[in-house]
């Protein structure tokens, strides 16, 4: 008898805590069904279990990816596409407004991709129509996973929200984490002081030019662009100020992926200390050289010209220039002037060996900021070193041999090495000059990443053929 009562008790307490657990998560949990597609899986879920009395209510659209595979922003750059989603056979809303986590960038298929890996919420801010009416959601999603294929998926999500007073479910936590990766769109809550977007179009391509201004450092900083156009994923030119708080950006589009003159743009900028989304409406502004001058060709020409010769002028080529002339003090009268063409020829020379170096970066799609040099301590200590090693050659305390294969060839030793003496003295004198003449050196180079090979070479040539303006000059005179 007692062994009845015992199984009576135990299947009474099983129902129990059966009809506890089926109301605890009746009140704690509400979402839709998963949708299970080919390497993804899609359900809606909610923050409440009812609407609160609220005209706005928060809910989720979850992603759940195999590992390794991803989907898109919506700016996926080449190759894939954002998702679609339409919720017209809804009842009881009249806006559904999606918010987009802050993406990553990866390769799918050797194409430069914006996305999300693995797993992703998307938070979704509901306004309804009458808070005293069941909210019906009926959601449909197309979408795009990749990860060695590409595999469309597509997901009828439906899910019910009665009015009334409402339990926080157990996915608040879940889409609140989601929400906290959102970009933030208030500069004030940032550490971001100003923040400025500009486009210039030329020719052939446009330029759009973002200028950000921070309490706090640029670190790793990645900027995601969104426009209308679906521009390809672009690895910019950035530009930081010597305390990091400071950036400037340049991304170069082909002009053909430019339908409108005016249109909106999205600029997320994210790091481990900023995350804030700027949206503005701009406007493609002639650029200078569009202005004034039509022919790309003739305005970088004209620009090395002036560069070059104003180089001369610069009091950090006064030391370069010194080292150039004192090698004519060990010169006869007679060859001066044969020195000077001599050491021109080296400058020239090395001019074109930086336009070759600059032509396979372009080769390789590497992005390089002149004058960031100067902010590693390694490179100023080793520019240091080599400016002490020229001053002790200048200064005769020794001699910098060259090989004896050199010293032995026919070229080297017309007039006792005395068009090797010269030559090598532009050359060297010239490289040193590398590391300081930043100014035009980084318009020269970004010419050479956005230009043509004939443009790159004829570049740095009459770059270093008016830097020579002042070699030239002093042999002209008698």
């Amino acid at each position: 008898m007692n062994k009845i009562k015992k199984n009576i008790k135990f299947v009474l307490f099983s129902v129990l805590m059966t009809c506890v657990s089926f109301y605890s998560t009746h009140i704690f949990a509400l979402s839709s069904d998963w949708v299970i597609n080919d390497k993804s899986k899609v359900r809606l879920i909610s923050s409440k279990t009812n609407t609160d009395n609220l005209d706005t209510i928060l809910i989720g659209l979850e992603y759940e990816l195999e590992p390794g595979w991803k989907t898109y922003w919506k700016s996926p750059g080449g190759g894939g596409f954002p998702q679609n989603l339409v919720w017209n056979n809804s009842e009881n809303i009249s806006q559904i407004n999606i918010e987009w986590p802050t993406p990553t960038q990866f390769q799918i298929l050797g194409l430069d991709s914006i996305g999300y890996l693995e797993s992703v919420i998307f938070p979704m801010e509901i306004k309804l129509l009458d808070i005293n009416k069941m909210t019906k959601i009926n959601l449909n999603t197309n979408y795009l996973v990749c990860k060695h294929i590409c595999i469309p998926g597509n997901a009828n999500l439906y899910l019910e929200i009665p009015p009334g007073i409402g339990e926080y479910t157990n996915f608040l936590y879940d889409i609140e984490k989601a929400k906290s990766n959102i970009p933030l769109t208030d500069i004030n809550l940032s550490a971001l002081n100003e923040v400025k977007v500009y486009a210039t179009q030329s020719a052939q391509t446009v330029e759009i030019n973002i200028i950000a201004d921070s309490q706090k450092n640029f670190v790793n900083t990645n900027i995601y662009i969104h426009t209308p156009f679906g521009l390809p994923v672009y690895n910019p030119i950035n530009e930081l100020s010597f305390n990091l708080k400071n950036i400037s950006s340049k991304f170069n589009f082909n002009k053909k992926q430019f339908s409108e003159k005016n249109f909106p743009i999205e600029v997320i900028i994210n790091d481990q200390n900023h995350n804030y989304k700027f949206s503005k409406n701009i406007t493609l502004e002639d650029s200078i050289s569009n202005i004034f001058i039509k022919d790309q060709l003739i305005y970088i020409l004209l620009i090395s010209l002036l560069g070059g010769f104003i180089l001369n002028l610069m009091p950090c080529v006064f030391p370069v220039l010194s080292i150039k002339l004192m090698s004519v003090l060990n010169n006869k009268y007679s060859s001066i002037r044969l020195s000077f063409i001599y050491t021109s020829l080296g400058i020239l020379s090395s001019f074109l060996l930086l336009a070759s170096f600059f032509l396979i970066l372009k080769q390789l799609n590497f992005s390089v900021s002149w004058g960031m040099q100067f902010q590693e301590p390694h490179f100023l200590i080793f520019i240091l070193l080599v400016l002490t090693v020229f001053s002790l050659n200048t200064l005769g305390l020794f001699e910098i041999n060259l090989p004896s294969s050199i010293k032995r060839s026919n070229i080297f030793n017309q007039g006792n090495s005395f068009f090797a003496k010269n030559f090598f003295n532009g050359f060297f004198c010239n490289t040193l000059g590398y590391s300081l003449l930043c100014t035009f050196h980084r318009y020269c180079y970004n010419c050479s990443i956005y230009t043509k090979f004939i443009n790159i070479i004829l570049n740095f040539y009459f770059y270093g053929i008016w830097y020579e303006s002042s070699i030239f000059g002093c042999s002209s005179i008698p």
